[in-house]
This record gives C-alpha cells, structure tokens and sequence, in this order.
C-alpha cells in the first residue's frame, strides 16, 4: 500500500451521517460513513454527524448550528487530507426556509465559518472540501403526511434545486461537489429525506468514487506540472550552454 493511499476523511453532516433511522430512531449499522470505511480500510473516516444539525440558524440558542460547531470539530482534527459536508435537509423544512434564496444564505454562512476554520488550523495542508447535497424526495414521499408536515411545497422544491445551488457555490469557492440528482440519491418514502441501506450504500461508493477521482486528477496535474517544469528547466539550461558555446567561438 502505498503511503499516497492513506487519507483521513472527515464526514460533518446531519442525522443521516448519524446513521437515523427513521422507523424508530435507532443507528443503522450499515450507514455511509462505515461502509466508505469497509471499502476503504487504508482511509480513517471520522463520522460527525448530529440529528437536526443545520448549515446555519438565526436563533442564538440553536444548539444545532453547524457554522457555530464547525470550529471545534476541526480544531479536534487539524491533520486531514478531506472534509466531506452533507448538511442542508434540515435548512430546507418550512420552519427554516421557504424559499431556495434563503436555503442559499443558510449555506453561505456554514461555508464562510468553515473556510475561516480552515484558514486558522489548516492553512498549511492541502485539505479538500466535498459538499454533497441533501437527497432529493421522490414522488411517492411528496404526497405523504410526514413530508407535508416537514417540508410542504417549498420544502421539496428547494431540495430540487439544492445540487445546482451548491454546485454552483462550489465552483466559486474552489470545492468539489456532490449531486444527489446526479446519482439518483433519494430518502424513504415517508419522511423523504432518511436513507435506507441501500442509498447509503450509494452515497458512499459516489464519496469514494468522488474523492478518488479528485486525487488521481490532482496527480495527474502534478506530474504533468513537474515535467513541464523539468522541461523548461532544462531548456533553459541548454540555452544558457549554447550561449557560452557561441560566445566562446566568437572569442
């Protein structure tokens, strides 16, 4: 195993990285987070996740603001190579969000708080940011009670939109992204957000999938910079031989 191969991955997410089922609000052993480790046992994936959690809440007494949390989470582990965040469900329910624009601030405030976060531990590594975007409902979940309840209209259309916004902010802030309507990622069919195992299952080979294609592009480019260099190093070099030939001929 080469040492290239080993990475420790941060996952700061909400209750689905908690693993939450929705049944009965127990852990699904079978989650994201542990099979990304299963496939990957020369990675460490840190599982952070909190049932509720949020990008960002204007309430000061929200204990689940994850712009507020961020800090201490990476302070408690400033050597990593990736940090995935899967939050924005939440932000998303008619109690916080009614429209996309106001889902878009909630995120940009997370997105600020992490970035001076890494700024401030960080700064020195090469850390890389995934942003995944919160399942999207499917048909049969929209008309049920439960989704009604928690997300109503506005709800379900902002997290239609939500892989496009963040892909969006991504690209802007020099981060990778994620698409849950991409990988065709959706929730059960009665809260419309929690996965089964087998979306799990597919969220984490799309993670895996998602960072090692981002690190083979990065070699890829590092080695192509290195040969470019060399190259012009070394003609360079040539050059500067040739001119003292000349010169010395012209003597």
């Amino acid at each position: 195993m080469e040492k290239t191969d080993r990475k420790t991955v941060l996952i700061f997410g909400d209750s689905n990285t908690w693993g939450y089922d929705w049944r009965d609000g127990s852990r699904i052993a079978d989650r994201f987070t542990r099979l990304m480790q299963q496939e990957k046992p020369e990675w460490t994936v840190l599982e952070e996740g909190m049932n509720g959690r949020l990008f960002s809440c204007r309430d000061p007494w929200c204990d689940a603001d994850g712009s507020r949390q961020i800090d201490a989470v990476i302070r408690k582990h400033p050597h990593l190579d990736w940090i995935v965040i899967a939050l924005g469900a939440n932000d998303a329910r008619r109690m916080y969000s009614s429209t996309s624009e106001q889902w878009k601030q909630s995120m940009r405030v997370f997105l600020d708080a992490l970035e001076e976060t890494i700024g401030r531990y960080c700064s020195d590594s090469k850390l890389k940011v995934l942003l995944v975007s919160p399942p999207i409902i499917s048909k049969r979940a929209s008309h049920s009670e439960l989704c009604q309840i928690f997300f109503g209209e506005s709800g379900q259309r902002i997290l239609s939109e939500a892989g496009a916004i963040l892909e969006d902010e991504a690209e802007k802030r020099g981060m990778h992204a994620l698409r849950a309507d991409r990988i065709g990622l959706t929730g059960n069919d009665e809260d419309g957000v929690h996965l089964e195992v087998p979306m799990h299952a597919r969220l984490a080979r799309a993670i895996v999938n998602a960072i090692d294609t981002a690190d083979e592009s990065s070699k890829a480019w590092s080695l192509k910079f290195d040969q470019s260099w060399a190259e012009s190093d070394l003609m360079q070099r040539t050059g500067r031989s040739d001119r003292k030939k000349t010169g010395a001929v012209k003597e």
